[in-house]
């Protein structure tokens, strides 16, 4: 447990170093936002020279398009969105546009509500308006420390937001996923000044998806996941849940029960979930028999087999990822 309640139980964070801004800085008045641009500006922290120099040397000055990875798994914890006031730079109002979660008085400092404590609902007379942070971290830069990408556009926050939530879905987690952070134009109605009507006019949005090259890996297992039999022609038994669940099992196959001597003699059964696996018995020109022995000799770890085929068989050095090509699809496995 930890030991400072506010202090210590704050959750994982990586250091900022930087931010990410969509418009130009402030007019020297200070009193309009800066005109919005075309693509990041980017500020870093004064003590981040060098990897300010990085950065500037692999996008140059106006990126419109950066890679990045997130750092967490929820969507919530990577983009964070709320209603906002401040007054000569300070955040006075925190709301999520009905309950005020945090409130000060601009006169006297008081803070009125922390944490959402008192409960109190927010009635609109501080000019509250949508922020939104979104953490982002550049592989280039080498750096487990983020960047924070800062907008007020509401519909930069919606379409991050379900980007983020709709590739959740799809991979089951965000962290490490190689992703595109871009600035597109997109026309979109804002209001004219000229007796409340509406025109459209081109806005240059956030958006986000997942790196081509991820995609095209994603979608060959997906469908070699989806595909009956994985791909392999060959009828193999499907695994087969343990009598008694209770403990977990790491193997990732099962001793089929047959009448044998001996333990030695036990075959592992092809386990069709790991159809990467197989393809690559295939391709070394090995039958599946042999597939199934090197298997028995490495008590099953399907990630040891792997490299000992690419290692022994098909000239492959340490450490090579396996090609996905022909993982999916029949006619590409002859088993």
């Amino acid at each position: 447990m930890s030991p400072i309640r506010g202090l210590t139980d704050r959750g994982a964070q990586f250091p900022c170093i930087g931010q990410l801004r969509k418009g130009a800085p402030k007019p020297a008045d200070g009193k309009k936002p800066g005109a919005d641009l075309t693509f990041f500006r980017v500020t870093f922290d004064e003590r981040e020279t060098e990897t300010a120099a990085i950065f500037v040397k692999h996008y140059g000055d106006e990126p419109r398009e950066i890679d990045v990875l997130l750092p967490f798994n929820v969507v919530d914890e990577n983009l964070e969105a709320w209603r906002e006031a401040y007054v000569a730079g300070g955040l006075v109002h925190r709301c999520d546009g009905e309950r005020i979660w945090y409130e000060i008085d601009p006169k006297t400092g008081e803070r009125l509500v922390r944490n959402g404590d008192p409960l109190k609902n927010c009635d609109g007379s501080t000019g509250c308006k949508p922020t939104g942070r979104l953490k982002i971290i550049v592989p280039q830069l080498h750096r487990l420390a983020f960047l924070t990408v800062l907008t007020t556009s509401l519909h930069d926050i919606m379409n991050l937001y379900r980007q983020l939530e709709a590739l959740l879905q799809i991979n089951g987690k965000l962290a490490g996923v190689p992703l595109k952070l871009r600035r597109r134009p997109i026309k979109i109605s804002t209001p004219s000044g000229e007796g409340g009507k509406r025109a459209r006019r081109e806005k240059w949005l956030l958006s986000i998806e997942a790196d081509p090259a991820w995609v095209k890996a994603k979608l060959l297992a997906m469908q070699a996941a989806a595909l009956p039999g994985n791909g392999l022609d060959e009828e193999i038994p499907l695994l087969e849940a343990p009598d008694e669940p209770d403990e977990p099992k790491e193997a990732e196959f099962f001793i089929p029960a047959v009448n044998t001597v001996s333990a030695e003699t036990v075959e592992p059964v092809c386990d069709v979930t790991q159809p990467e696996y197989w393809a690559a018995v295939k391709r070394a020109n090995l039958g599946i028999q042999a597939g199934k022995d090197i298997l028995k000799e490495l008590h099953g770890d399907f990630n040891a087999a792997y490299s000992a085929i690419m290692d022994q068989h098909m000239g492959a050095g340490p450490g090579e990822q396996l090609p996905l090509e022909g993982a999916a699809g029949a006619e590409e496995v002859p088993f």
